[in-house]
């Protein structure tokens, strides 16, 4: 859909027109206001130029008071530095107010030209009544032949014959009266000119006092009648000055500084207040101009917001949500104008795809794959995507519980063979104990109900005997023979492949338990072989039907069952013949020993002997051909060895004549000293390890048996091996 932005541009053309004219318009306002403000700073800056130049001028009068002492020029020439910076200072003033006066127009201001009048004219007071100051100061002595010279090198004369004298108390007078001498005649302290007659009234006395001056010489005396009259003369000329009188040029001149201070603060004060008086009128107009400004403006975004600014703020933070993600359970509102309306609808069609491709994750999520997507078009990617994930995750959850089920499968299998394994490990010394454990853990195993082990009769082939039955938790005691061929368990046996019915005659078998009588659903009968030769047959019922991994791991257990027998077998066997051997042995050497002792009885007996002789040889062949057998002497050296031994580790007979049994099954073997030294002891030892035999680890059952003399001494030692599968 295209969209036209025409209105929208023309009114953000106005805003930006507006925006910049009220921007030019707020910068000239602020500019007049910044100039008036700086105009008024400008006049506060003069006034203070003023005031340091008044206070300047007056610290110049102060420096010239101070070194008026010290400075000859001033009364030499009637002027010095400080005089001439005064009057500069002075016409500094002049100038800076008649620049002042044309910068602001002083005339344009009420009342301003009568206080800038009565300011000159403190003005031209002051220095007037400085001029009047320093003629009166050069009044005192005209080129040094007035009478401050006179009465200056009067008193230093007096000084130094006191001194000269030698009369302390005189000396100290008189330097008290020099003291107060410079400040009458310097610093124009009429306080001083009284302590100064107070001494000079008091020194006739300290004259009189002693001897030296006025007996010799009237010099001092003198001195002193003439420094009198010349210290009053000065004294009323410094008084016209008046230092700390009323009625003095210093009086005056200070008052004429107090009244040029006050005019200057008058006339500042007239200035200041139509100034700032002006610049609150300009920031007024000016304010009023801008917030009429800003008014305007106001309005114009106002209209401005309402028609853009808030349907797009609104669908902007619709938008914004969308793309955090966050749909919104709302619609836009479509009662914008222009093409915000549009915008509204497309931003709602846009949510609410995105709310159904949420809805068909959140299904596909919960494994509800038979959720279905609409697409929003042809362009559709997402949705389209979304359809290619819902069956790609369809195929991969099937994968997925096929895995399952075959891990399952395989675990129960591996479980079971486990535990299979450690039960025929556990008993396999007993073939009955053996069958009731297997057969119990088996029906339970497979979840059955009933089970049986038929194995096939040592002395007779062609029949299976029931070896143990197990229904309900409990071992039955039944006694059953069944011939190869005879009903299901005969076929099994000669056919030796598994037979699995899941329909089963009425009359063939019937389980009963505490809740009644019911026929089994399926029957399970499984050949118990070892290297294709039949061992016996394995009978399992059921209520429920037993799937094929239950069958695969009952015939994977029934194979390992078949090794068991076997070696239990053989161990028993082995056992009987070993305990038969050991009869006949014994029985031997008791014939031997009364042959011994009663020949005539040996002649009668040589018969018997010869028959049991030939029945030990055969029971020795039956062993040789049977059992793997060793033959050592006393020392565990081997000297025989059977057909069945040599074929079994692939050797010759004298490869292994001469060699100890650890040579032959490796050094690991418990086949030490000490267990022959015990079988020569007459003690008959039973060995189980682990042997190497052709690369191979195989688990062997030694039985070391003592073979006597008819004396009872040990000379040989027979060991009878059987190997457990």
């Amino acid at each position: 859909m295209n969209f036209s932005l025409n209105n929208i541009k023309k009114r953000f053309l106005l805003q930006v027109i507006f925006f910049i004219f009220f921007c030019l318009m707020t910068l000239s306002i602020g500019r007049y206001v910044s100039n008036q403000i700086m105009k008024n700073n400008r006049i506060d800056g003069f006034f203070d130029f003023l005031k340091k130049d008044l206070i300047a001028s007056y610290n110049t009068y102060s420096d010239f008071r101070l070194n008026i002492q010290t400075d000859d020029r001033l009364l030499i020439s009637g002027s010095n530095e400080y005089t001439n910076l005064f009057f500069s200072q002075i016409n500094s003033l002049r100038d800076t107010l008649i620049f002042f006066d044309k910068y602001l127009v002083i005339s344009k201001f009420q009342n301003a030209n009568a206080a800038k009048d009565l300011f000159l004219l403190a003005l031209a007071n002051y220095e007037t009544t400085f001029k009047y100051l320093t003629l009166g100061y050069k009044g005192l002595d005209i080129k040094r032949s007035g009478n401050l010279n006179s009465v200056q090198s009067i008193s230093d004369r007096m000084v130094e014959i006191a001194e000269s004298s030698g009369k302390s108390q005189l000396y100290s007078t008189l330097t008290s009266l020099k003291k107060y001498e410079t400040d009458l005649l310097y610093n124009c302290d009429l306080r001083a000119y009284n302590q100064i007659m107070v001494l000079i009234n008091s020194l006739p006395a300290n004259i009189s006092e002693g001897s030296g001056i006025a007996s010799s010489n009237t010099e001092f005396e003198e001195l002193l009648n003439t420094y009198t009259p010349k210290i009053n003369s000065l004294y009323t000329q410094i008084k016209h000055l008046d230092q700390n009188g009323e009625g003095g040029l210093i009086s005056e001149f200070r008052k004429d500084y107090s009244l040029l201070q006050t005019s200057f603060d008058n006339f500042k004060d007239v200035i200041l207040k139509k100034s700032n008086t002006l610049l609150r009128i300009h920031i007024f107009f000016s304010l009023s101009l801008l917030l009429l400004l800003i008014l305007i403006y106001v309005l114009i975004l106002w209209n401005f917001q309402e028609i853009v600014g808030y349907p797009l703020i609104q669908s902007m933070d619709f938008s914004y949500q969308l793309s955090k993600g966050k749909l919104q359970a709302k619609d836009l509102p479509l009662d914008f104008k222009d093409e915000f309306k549009l915008l509204a609808a497309n931003l709602n069609t846009l949510n609410n795809s995105l709310k159904d491709k949420r809805k068909f994750i959140d299904s596909l999520l919960k494994q509800k794959f038979n959720a279905d997507l609409a697409l929003q078009g042809k362009n559709d990617t997402f949705g389209k995507t979304l359809l290619a994930l819902k069956e790609n995750m369809r195929k991969a959850r099937e994968e997925q519980l096929q895995h399952a089920e075959e891990n399952k499968l395989r675990r129960f299998l591996n479980e079971g063979i486990a535990k299979f394994a450690d039960i025929l490990r556990s008993n396999s010394d007993d073939l009955e104990k053996l069958s009731d454990v297997f057969i119990r853990e088996l029906v339970k195993y497979l979840d059955a109900i009933q089970g049986g082990l038929f194995l096939l009769k040592e002395d007779d082939e062609s029949q299976l005997y029931l070896a143990s039955a197990f229904a309900y938790n409990r071992k039955k005691f039944i006694t059953k023979t069944i011939e190869k061929g005879e009903g299901l368990i005969g076929t099994c046996a000669l056919e030796m492949k598994t037979i699995n019915l899941l329909e089963i005659p009425e009359d063939y078998i019937e389980i009963t338990s505490g809740l009644g009588d019911s026929l089994p659903t399926n029957l399970l009968l499984m050949p118990v072989m070892h290297e294709s030769i039949l061992i016996g047959v394995i009978e399992i019922a059921s209520i429920k039907k037993i799937q094929p991994h239950q069958v695969e791991a009952g015939e994977r257990i029934a194979d390992n069952l078949a090794s068991t027998i076997i070696a239990t077998q053989v161990n028993t066997k082995t056992a009987d013949l070993l305990k038969k051997s050991q009869e006949l042995a014994a029985e031997m050497s008791e014939q031997e020993e009364e042959m011994r002792q009663n020949m005539e009885e040996l002649k009668a007996t040589q018969e018997e002997s010869a028959r049991r002789e030939d029945e030990l040889k055969s029971i020795l062949n039956s062993l040789n051909k049977s059992f793997y057998v060793l033959e050592y002497d006393t020392e565990g050296i081997i000297c025989n060895a059977n057909e069945r031994i040599l074929f079994l580790l692939n050797l010759t007979l004298d490869k292994i004549l001469g060699k100890a049994h650890t040579e032959i099954f490796g050094k690991g073997s418990k086949a030490d000293s000490k267990l022959f030294s015990k079988v020569t002891d007459g003690n008959t030892v039973e060995l189980i390890e682990t042997v190497t035999v052709n690369h191979k680890q195989i688990e062997v059952r030694n039985t070391f048996s003592p073979i006597q003399s008819k004396t009872g001494k040990t000379i040989r030692v027979l060991n009878i091996i059987a190997i457990n599968y």
